[in-house]
């Protein structure tokens, strides 16, 4: 009987043995130096390519391996800058990011958390990040080109379950928020943690684990949005136009919507696009154009219509008729801008607007001649804003083309 248990025993070690040597077999951990992916809309690698050349990386320390993803040395980073960046045409960072292999969904979940496990920092972060301060995106690069089914997305997300799973016994963070728990926040010291699960083939996934910093406009890496893809369609009612994606995408970038209470002035509303996607929110709306909105909207009594040029229109609380806001709960005026012009004349709706605090919150569409980012544009925009107090962030987001999104918010401090 001894020696019947002894070679069942025998039989279950070879087993055990030989299951993790097919295992192994399977996965080929990459413990190589880290990178950092970025991704981008599918067609404007070149211009995201460009951007972090002009903040001083080498072109030989930057690629692009699929569409809508580039790729940079982590320490190509650290070394121009000590940071991660924010590129504009970046939608989201990867950063400390390692590919790992294997040939099933469970070898790619083990292989992900041997990697995650083996680095002190990452284990460091995780240990002391409070409940519910990380979170899990599944990536697929076929994501960025907008298809409904993204190819291998099914597989991705299964894999970032399991290592959800895994996590989840030994790190509190990765765990749901209890009633009572303090709520996490972009004010929490830097302790928001995301994890990112890229899968570029069926054998190949890409792992980044990073902080998330508050930039004074949203989190970059960005906590919130998958892959930096805010889901902003409006499916429920006929919308003037498309442009409001682009709206839309900012509010959600910045994490930050007007209010019911709030007044928004919108310039070059027509045909109403920004107008109508600000009325879903309840605010009043005062739109200034040379030509009327849709027929809908003109007839909206939450929408006040000004026949006029956008780039001279006054706000009435510059001439003594409405209060602007300057305390904290207090209702603050907004402007949004899609009007199509130069670039140049978005810097100067910058400049008149930012440098009498006309908005407290403002969303402005720069558009870019031929194929040309006007870099010298966004520099200047993002100059001016930060001489008067505003943070600033430029993105180009999905539903942009040739053009970025400026965002700009008045800094808490300037209002004393």
């Amino acid at each position: 009987m001894a020696g019947l248990v002894s070679r069942r025993a025998s039989a279950r070690a070879l087993r055990q043995l030989t299951h993790a040597l097919l295992l192994l077999q399977s996965m080929t951990y990459c413990f190589s130096l880290h990178s950092a992916f970025f991704t981008c809309r599918h067609g404007y690698e070149r211009q995201l390519i460009d951007e972090l050349c002009h903040a001083g990386i080498s072109p030989s320390e930057i690629s692009s391996p699929v569409a809508a993803l580039v790729r940079v040395g982590d320490d190509a980073l650290t070394r121009v800058h000590g940071r991660l960046i924010d590129p504009a045409y970046a939608l989201q960072a990867l950063p400390h990011a390692t590919e790992v292999h294997g040939a099933s969904v469970k070898a790619l979940v083990e292989a992900s958390h041997a990697q995650l496990t083996a680095e002190q920092r990452f284990t460091r972060w995780m240990e002391g990040a409070p409940r519910g301060a990380l979170r899990v995106h599944a990536i697929v690069p076929d994501m960025l080109k907008g298809g409904r089914t993204p190819r291998l997305q099914r597989r991705c997300e299964a894999i970032a379950a399991g290592v959800e799973a895994q996590l989840r016994k030994r790190y509190p963070c990765v765990r749901q928020r209890r009633e009572g728990d303090a709520a996490v926040t972009e004010e929490c010291g830097g302790q928001l943690l995301l994890l990112q699960l890229l899968l570029l083939s069926p054998e190949t996934l890409v792992v980044s684990l990073g902080r998330c910093d508050d930039v004074g406009l949203g989190t970059w890496p960005n906590w919130h949005v998958r892959a930096g893809l805010a889901q902003v369609d409006v499916t429920d009612e006929p919308m003037p136009s498309s442009a409001y994606r682009k709206l839309g995408e900012a509010l959600a970038c910045m994490q930050h919507w007007p209010s019911p209470a709030d007044t928004v002035v919108d310039l070059g509303a027509c045909p109403g696009g920004w107008t109508k996607a600000l009325r879903r929110l309840g605010c009043a709306v005062i739109a200034v154009d040379r030509s009327p909105l849709d027929e809908l909207l003109m007839g909206d009594n939450g929408v006040t219509f000004i026949k006029g040029d956008a780039f001279r229109y006054t706000p009435p609380w510059a001439e003594g008729e409405m209060d602007l806001g300057t305390k904290e709960g207090e209702a603050y005026p907004w402007m949004v801008s899609d009007v199509i012009a130069f670039p140049e004349r978005a810097v100067e709706l910058v400049q008149r607007w930012a440098s009498v605090r006309w908005a407290h919150t403002m969303v402005i569409t720069m558009k870019f001649q031929g194929d040309q980012v006007d870099w010298d544009a966004i520099r200047e925009a993002q100059t001016e804003a930060h001489r008067v107090g505003y943070s600033f962030r430029a993105k180009h987001f999905f539903a942009n083309k040739n053009e970025v999104t400026l965002m700009l918010q008045l800094n808490t401090a300037s209002l004393r």
